[in-house]
């Protein structure tokens, strides 16, 4: 997604100096680990708390039960990230479309936090001894669904506009990955037919694997931009 020089939309902002360049970097960063950070402990609890199943038990599960404070800590601080690294993607690609790409990742964050804020109804065998299935969607159950619509959607948004934006810069690889990404949590996310669970669980991970490329990518041009002009390019970002 390295910007071209002949375009309005993908130019450095004026006055990045080695300061603001750290300070995006450092953005940029959280972008980067968010994803890996989330998937870790929705693997690691996956395994690790009995009787969850992948492509069974929906991921929001996680939530409820005993341990289910790891899980909500895991979205809210995921969110938080992924937020911090809208605002790193709003200074690395100035122009409108890097602008609305990073309010579109910021949105993606927001509906992380919201949720892990608002745990999701009890669902069919998880976890074990748990209650019941909700009959009807509680009003924090009716929220955790918006968050969960709005990281979904808001992602899928965010790689289009980042496609089109590598696509003006001529960035052809960057540009068909993230239509790629798009395109594919579209299909699995939106998609009614059966194995709901197992289609967002893979979903999830695209979007996150997406979101660490996208945000490495960025970070790296802003590395070759502080190198030239002599700005802090090491261990300070």
């Amino acid at each position: 997604m390295a910007p071209d020089p002949r375009s309005a939309e993908t130019t450095s902002p004026a006055g990045h100096g080695p300061r603001e360049l750290t300070a995006t970097r450092r953005l940029l960063t959280c972008g980067v680990v968010a994803g890996p950070v989330l998937l870790a402990v929705l693997l690691g609890q996956a395994l690790w708390r009995p009787g969850f199943e992948l492509g069974v038990h929906a991921l929001s599960l996680l939530s409820r039960g005993e341990h289910g404070w790891t899980q909500i800590a895991a979205f809210v601080l995921t969110g938080l990230l992924v937020g911090a690294a809208g605002a790193g993607v709003r200074r690395a690609a100035p122009g409108t479309s890097g602008a609305l790409a990073g309010w579109l990742v910021t949105a993606m964050g927001a509906g992380l936090v919201l949720a892990g804020a608002f745990v999701v109804d009890p669902g069919t065998g998880f976890p074990p001894g748990g209650p019941p299935p909700a009959l009807e969607l509680s009003w924090h159950g009716a929220l955790h669904d918006v968050g969960t619509a709005l990281a979904l959607n808001a992602g899928v948004a965010a790689a289009l506009v980042l496609a089109w934006y590598a696509a003006r810069a001529g960035a052809r690889a960057a540009s068909a990955g993230s239509l790629l990404a798009a395109v594919a949590v579209a299909a699995l996310a939106w998609w009614g037919g059966p194995g709901v669970p197992l289609r967002v669980t893979v979903a999830v991970t695209v979007l996150a694997a997406w979101l660490t490329a996208a945000c490495l990518v960025l970070r790296r041009r802003l590395c070759t931009e502080g190198a030239g002009r002599g700005g802090p390019v090491g261990g300070s970002a």
